[in-house]
């Protein structure tokens, strides 16, 4: 029995052809373990973790990435005999967004990556500096692991990376191109970068010049922009319905009522596309639609039950380019 009373599921429909996205969580190890705790600033981490410890130096990496840097990062610290799946599980109900692990060893990864998998909520960003360990997170296609390759995983550029796009509002940012303070672009040749890509991670590497990420998708292939896209909209609307629920006398199970909740999922889908989540036609209206069942359509047992599951939605993705080709000709 859940203790919530309204449920969003959204599936990612390929064409053929909770709520604050801006936390990121240290996941930490100390000795006795150490409780959750949000931080406004370096100095207050210092106040818990010494400047010398993993937790410090990925929270400075976070707080140093400038005018996009987190306003607040949360650390939690596991026991060095606690599993960190265990402890994860403790923090599920914490308001955060982003995991970051401060031990990479590939048994830790893998098994964080899992886990959140099954909780079809969050990101997991992690860092690997060697190629060979893709293979296993590349098998399990997690859809909510993203990899960051670099030779220099003491330099956190995972961290690096979620304090510098993390905090961007949903819908207005892709996560390929962002360029992250701190941390050395590689050299390496097309096909080596290939390689990254194809094994299911993103790197850093100079594009005219500039440093930039190579790429936004996670393990999966599947780009990040789209997954929060989905887990924006499904948080949003389930806290839109429920304020609805909570602040009515009654919801009538009446065709009125129905129309009710059917407003309150307009009003988010239309939130989504002025925010850049939703894309839009050649006229400029959203692409999205709804359908939701009248009550003399609803099956008489989930009436009876006051259970209502007959609406439905979709929408377009906004999306963003990330390649561009044009052709040209010369004339004399």
């Amino acid at each position: 029995m859940t203790l919530q009373d309204v449920q969003i599921t959204i599936d990612l429909q390929k064409p053929t052809g909770r709520f604050s996205f801006a936390t990121p969580l240290i996941l930490g190890k100390k000795a006795g373990g150490a409780a959750y705790k949000e931080y406004a600033h370096l100095d207050a981490v210092k106040a818990d973790y010494a400047d010398i410890t993993p937790e410090y130096a990925m929270a400075k990496v976070l707080f140093d990435q400038g005018e996009n840097a987190p306003t607040q990062v949360a650390i939690a610290a596991r026991d060095e005999l606690e599993d960190a799946v265990a402890r994860l599980r403790t923090l599920l109900d914490s308001g955060w967004y982003y995991l970051l692990s401060t031990d990479n060893d590939a048994t830790t990864v893998e098994a964080l990556a899992k886990e959140l998998e099954k909780e079809d909520y969050r990101l997991f960003v992690t860092r690997i500096a060697d190629k060979a360990k893709l293979q296993a997170l590349k098998a399990a296609g997690y859809t909510r692991t993203v990899v960051f390759y670099h030779t220099d995983a003491a330099a956190y550029p995972d961290a690096a990376l979620v304090g510098a796009v993390g905090s961007a509002d949903v819908g207005s940012v892709t996560w390929k191109f962002k360029q992250c303070e701190g941390i050395a672009p590689l050299k390496m040749t097309s096909n080596e970068l290939l390689d990254i890509h194809l094994g299911g991670a993103i790197t850093y590497v100079n594009k005219q010049g500039q440093p930039r990420t190579s790429e936004g998708k996670t393990v999966s292939g599947e780009y990040i922009d789209v997954i929060m896209a989905r887990d924006y909209v499904r948080a949003r609307m389930e806290e839109q319905i429920q304020k609805l629920l909570n602040e009515s006398d009654k919801v009538p199970y009446t065709n009125s009522g129905i129309a009710q909740i059917e407003s309150t999922v307009v009003n988010v889908l239309f939130e989504a596309f002025d925010m850049g989540i939703i894309a839009a036609d050649e006229s400029g209206e959203a692409l999205f639609g709804t359908k939701f069942l009248l009550r003399d359509e609803v099956d008489p047992l989930d009436r009876a039950s006051r259970e209502y599951k007959g609406g439905s939605f979709w929408f377009e993705v906004a999306g963003a380019v990330h390649q561009v080709r044009v052709s040209g000709v010369i004339r004399f």
